[in-house]
């Protein structure tokens, strides 16, 4: 496939710079380096709003905009609310960038790394993005990153990515941030909820191991013990078998998604866990989100009763009490009827906004190269907080730690319980907390 691309690569470049209206000056090398752990000293640049904008009718030829989304398989569900979030992105920050009309060239993931890659092969030397947002998945980010490293378009990531991924590809942009931030639920653990020996329970995954391998790292430099740890293979229909040999401990740090995740609450449950060993989330996203809970409930209520108040660490929480994130959810509201419910709809929000921002920062005249290196150079306040780069592509971040609830309305969400400012992607550190 390199060898077709390469040949191929003048055909991508003429794609690329008619609809991103620039042209291309020689690459430059960028290495990325290690995250800082301690506050950083800079004020910041920008702090735009989620107030929507009110520009003159766009005129010119579009900026042409990648969603790579998993509008069917097993991801379906995240997919169409990645696409209704970024939809409502484009359409409330304006529906322009620097004056021009944007177009987001749409592209069904099918929750397969070929299918992914083949949409990112597409959008680059077809359809000619400017930047390409998206994939969701672990397989699919790694397919589409190795390609887009060689195309030399930016990729912009909107939820979390193993961190190893920026350290070799500089044409990455975490908007959603690194594996490691999501550490925080250790500090968290150890010192707040006052753990001290806990077992790990999660998927037999590469995604899913890199953050329990962080949350141990952190979680024992603090002083915690590690009693079991088990990867349970994808698809597992029988959970109590885990835990029938899972050993004592003060709780059970867990993570997994979708039809996994149900079943391992149901089993929880069952099995009476519940009762001796509460479970705290590696991850928030598709465990304690909304859907699950409602899922939970069409079996029995009483799981879901004894899920609420999970704590796991997330990139958006929809009660996030900022101003950005407050004219957010409003005009949410006001769109949908209804607050956002999950977490992607606040993280798609702030990377839409992101590249807004770094387009805007020089005034619409794009190559590959001073588009890359304004994404890089954005500090920028959106609904999922404060978030700026210092090195590599992965963002420095807050992150917050949420608890599942049901609100009055009867409807399932997550509510902030403590923020974790400006994490930087390596993660917190025993020593800087």
């Amino acid at each position: 496939m390199k060898k077709w691309i390469a040949l191929a690569l003048a055909l991508v470049m003429v794609f690329a710079l008619a609809a991103c209206g620039g042209k291309t000056e020689p690459t430059p090398t960028v290495e990325p380096t290690a995250a800082p752990t301690a506050e950083p000293t800079a004020e910041p640049t920008s702090e735009p709003t989620v107030e929507p904008t009110q520009d003159p009718e766009p005129t010119g030829e579009p900026i042409k905009i990648g969603h790579i989304a998993d509008l069917t398989g097993t991801e379906a569900l995240t997919g169409q609310e990645a696409k209704t979030a970024l939809e409502f992105a484009v359409k409330h920050l304006g529906n322009n960038i620097a004056g021009r009309p944007v177009e987001i060239v749409l592209s069904d993931g099918m929750s397969a790394t070929d299918t992914a890659v083949d949409a990112a092969v597409r959008m680059a030397e077809n359809d000619g993005v400017c930047a390409i947002i998206g994939p969701n998945q672990v397989g699919q980010k790694s397919g589409v990153s190795e390609y887009m490293a060689e195309a030399e378009v930016p990729l912009i990531f909107y939820n979390g990515s193993p961190y190893y991924l920026f350290m070799k590809n500089p044409w990455l942009i975490g908007a959603g941030g690194a594996n490691p931030q999501m550490n925080v639920i250790a500090d968290y653990a150890y010192n707040e909820l006052g753990y001290r020996r806990v077992n790990v329970l999660t998927m037999d995954n590469t995604g899913f191991i890199t953050f329990a391998d962080e949350f141990e790292k952190l979680f024992t430099a603090l002083g915690g013990e590690i009693v079991d740890r088990k990867y349970v293979p994808f698809g597992t229909s029988d959970w109590s078998v885990y835990f029938a040999s899972m050993q004592d401990a003060d709780a059970i740090m867990a993570w997994a998604t979708a039809s996994n995740a149900t079943g391992l609450w149901n089993d929880w449950y069952n099995t009476g866990m519940y009762k001796s060993q509460p479970m705290v989330g590696i991850m928030q996203s598709a465990f304690t989100e909304y859907y699950i809970m409602n899922a939970l409930d069409k079996s029995d209520h009483a799981v879901t009763e004894a899920a609420l108040g999970t704590y796991a660490p997330a990139a958006y929480v929809p009660d996030i009490d900022t101003p950005e994130n407050k004219a957010f959810v409003e005009a949410w509201t006001e769109e949908f009827g209804t607050p956002p419910a999950g977490n992607l709809s606040g993280q798609i929000y702030q990377a839409y906004l992101l590249l807004k921002t770094a387009i805007e920062s020089i005034e619409g005249e794009i190559t590959n190269e001073s588009l890359l290196a304004a994404l890089k150079s954005a500090d920028i306040y959106g609904p999922a907080g404060h978030l700026y780069f210092d090195g590599s592509g992965a963002a420095n971040k807050d992150i917050y730690i949420a608890r599942s609830v049901q609100l009055e309305d009867g409807t399932y969400s997550q509510e902030t319980v403590k923020v974790y400012k400006d994490v930087p992607p390596t993660g917190l550190t025993a020593e800087v907390k």
